[in-house]
C-alpha cells in the first residue's frame, strides 16, 4: 500500500562502480525477472553511465553513483524486496568498500489535528524536560541510541514530525514538503564501518533492524500513528 508522504530506502555509502549496477544485472541475480528489466530499460527514469546508474520499476528505484548506492520504494509492502535487493547486491559485490549502511523509513499518516506541529510542540512543553519558558514551534521529537556492533558504531533515530515527503523522483533525493495535517515517524538506523577490516555482512544488520521490526516494536509504532490520526485541535 503507497500513502503520501512515505519512503523506505536501504543506503550504502562507500567506492562504488556505477557501470555495474545494470538492469540485467540484477536479473541475473535473480532480482528481477525479464519482463521487469524491459520494463525498467524503456522508463524514462533510466539513466546508465560510467557516473550514474538509475532506473525505476513502479514505486521501486535503484539509484548508484561512485560514493551513493541505494533501493527505495514508497510502497511499505515492498519493504521485504529492498531488503532482499540490498542484501543480494552486496553480497555479490563482496570487494567493495562500504563505510555507512543506513536504513531510512519514513512512517506517515493523516491527522485530525490542524497543525501536527503546535500540537507536537505543547506535547513537548508538557513534559517539562527542560525545553524553555516558550513552547516549542518545529514540534519535532528525536530519539536517539548510540552503541557498538563489533566494528562499527550503531547509531538509531526515531524522530516525530510533521510533514511528509513529496510524491516524485525517489532516486536523485526526494524533496521535503511539511503537511501541517500529517504526522511523520522517521525510523532511521545508521552503521559506520571500518573499512580497514574488510568486508562486513550487512545481512545480519539488515534483518535485524530494517522494519517492520519486532512486533513489540512494530505495534508501538502504530499505536502512535494512530494515537495522531485521533488528536483534535492545533
Amino acid at each position: 500500500m503507497t500513502r503520501p508522504g512515505e519512503m523506505f530506502s536501504i543506503v550504502t555509502i562507500g567506492a562504488m562502480n556505477p557501470a555495474i549496477h545494470y538492469p540485467g544485472w540484477y536479473e541475473t541475480l535473480g532480482l528481477l525477472s525479464k519482463e521487469e528489466t524491459q520494463r525498467a530499460l524503456k522508463n524514462p527514469a533510466f539513466v546508465m553511465g560510467s557516473d550514474v546508474a538509475q532506473f525505476t520499476l513502479g514505486t521501486l528505484s535503484i539509484f548508484c553513483i561512485h560514493a551513493r548506492w541505494h533501493v527505495a520504494t514508497t510502497d511499505e509492502a515492498e519493504i521485504p524486496r529492498i531488503l532482499r535487493i540490498a542484501k543480494a547486491t552486496h553480497s555479490a559485490l563482496p570487494h567493495t568498500p562500504v563505510n555507512v549502511i543506513g536504513i531510512n523509513f519514513d512512517f506517515c499518516r493523516p491527522s485530525d489535528a490542524a497543525n501536527v506541529a503546535a500540537f507536537l510542540g505543547r506535547e513537548i512543553h508538557g513534559l517539562r524536560i527542560g525545553v524553555g519558558e516558550g513552547v516549542p514551534t518545529s514540534g519535532q521529537v528525536i530519539f536517539t541510541r548510540k552503541r557498538n556492533a563489533g566494528n562499527a558504531e550503531l547509531t538509531t533515530n526515531i524522530t516525530i514530525a510533521p510533514g511528509g515527503i513529496t510524491p516524485g523522483s525517489i532516486a536523485i533525493g526526494p524533496s521535503v514538503e511539511v503537511e501541517p495535517s500529517a504526522v511523520l515517524v522517521k525510523y532511521n538506523v545508521e552503521l559506520r564501518v571500518d573499512a580497514s577490516v574488510g568486508h562486513y555482512d550487512m545481512g545480519p544488520l539488515l534483518d535485524e533492524h530494517v522494519p517492520p521490526i519486532e512486533a513489540e516494536s512494530r505495534a508501538q509504532l502504530e499505536r502512535t500513528l494512530a494515537a495522531f490520526a485521533r488528536a483534535k485541535g492545533g
